[in-house]
């Protein structure tokens, strides 16, 4: 029998089990159905195959003094470590395995944000200049139902040859006002050409070597 001394995981809809959530106990308040028994406690265990996982009912021991907790997957990234070892975690949203908050990924990932209902995507690209001249670099963005950009932000790293070696640029950036200087940044979703454009002056070219940018966005499927 386990005893309430650590925080209970609550959803209406149980999460996979996978390693992530060997050892934790979740209390199940769904609609029981031929897996899962509304208002019984699981805990995740390695199955019979190596490498698999299960959900196992286990019987709890009440514990009269413990605290209810309740919020969203993201905030409780924020504040898990204020919340006590006995509290029921009492999620307001299902859980999704895509939400990654705080990881700055080449894959895309969910931030676990929302804007007007619709939930936040991020994704990030890493760009490679080897000109010295004005040049237009671009890759494809590789988002799928790709509907608003509605945030971006980008730096770049200098060449190991450049005057200015130890300069770190945030983009946009321009210079004294002239455009040799200007990096600009686009996203293009034409059917054609489905692209992250950056475009960069002469003398910007010759400096800046790498370049990093994350992109922030809703999708028409949400």
């Amino acid at each position: 029998m386990a005893a309430l001394t650590e925080k209970v995981f609550r959803y209406k809809v149980m999460p996979a089990a996978e390693q992530r959530w060997e050892g934790k106990l979740v209390q199940y308040i769904g609609t029981t159905d031929a897996t899962y028994t509304k208002g019984y406690f699981y805990i995740c265990k390695e199955g019979e195959t190596a490498g698999t996982y299960i959900w196992e009912q286990t019987d709890v021991q009440p514990n009269n003094d413990y605290v209810l907790w309740d919020g969203t997957h993201a905030q409780y990234e924020v504040e898990q470590s204020g919340i006590p070892d006995n509290a029921f975690l009492n999620f307001t949203d299902d859980y999704d395995d895509l939400v990654q908050v705080g990881v700055y990924s080449t894959e895309e990932t969910k931030t676990g944000e929302l804007i007007l209902n619709k939930p936040v995507y991020q994704k990030t690209y890493l760009m490679t200049n080897t000109s010295s001249a004005a040049i237009s670099l671009q890759v494809p963005h590789g988002i799928t139902n790709l509907d608003k950009v509605i945030g971006w932000t980008g730096t770049s790293m200098a060449k190991t040859g450049a005057t200015n070696v130890k300069c770190q640029r945030m983009l946009p950036f321009s210079y004294y006002g002239t455009l040799d200087w200007a990096v600009g940044v686009t996203v293009n979703d034409n059917t054609s050409n489905r692209t992250l454009l950056v475009q960069m002056g002469v003398n910007a070219s010759n400096e800046i070597g790498t370049l990093y940018i994350t992109l922030k966005y809703t999708k028409t499927t949400d």
